[in-house]
């Protein structure tokens, strides 16, 4: 069975809130990461070989998982298949040059 309409767009807004995280924690110099996509590369490999998460990447996925539950009216075990999918199924390379496309888009005209 494919995607609905709905799935793609928790999707697309997963990728938009894991964006945030990231840009915030390099901005912050809180994050190690020195892309978008290593970030998630990594989260997504260890997901998909069920490998321990580090105590930043589990902080990370605790803020999303509320960001997510309380966006969209999720309980966390829905939020948490819908991260889960995400990383396994690769949607953050899907979406993520929407996501930094539009957020772009947004700063440039913030500072207009």
């Amino acid at each position: 069975m494919g995607l609905t309409y709905f799935d793609k767009v928790v999707h697309y807004q997963l990728c938009d809130f894991f964006y945030d995280e990231y840009k915030k924690g390099y901005e912050s110099k809180k994050i190690s990461y020195q892309t978008f996509t290593s970030m998630c590369g990594v989260i997504s490999k260890k997901i998909k070989a069920n490998a321990n998460l580090s105590k930043h990447e589990r902080g990370i996925i605790s803020r999303i998982l509320n960001r997510v539950s309380s966006f969209f009216g999720f309980k966390d075990e829905q939020s948490i298949m819908y991260i889960y999918d995400f990383f396994v199924g690769d949607f953050w390379l899907k979406y993520y040059e929407s996501v930094t496309a539009i957020n772009s888009v947004f700063y440039q005209a913030k500072n207009i």
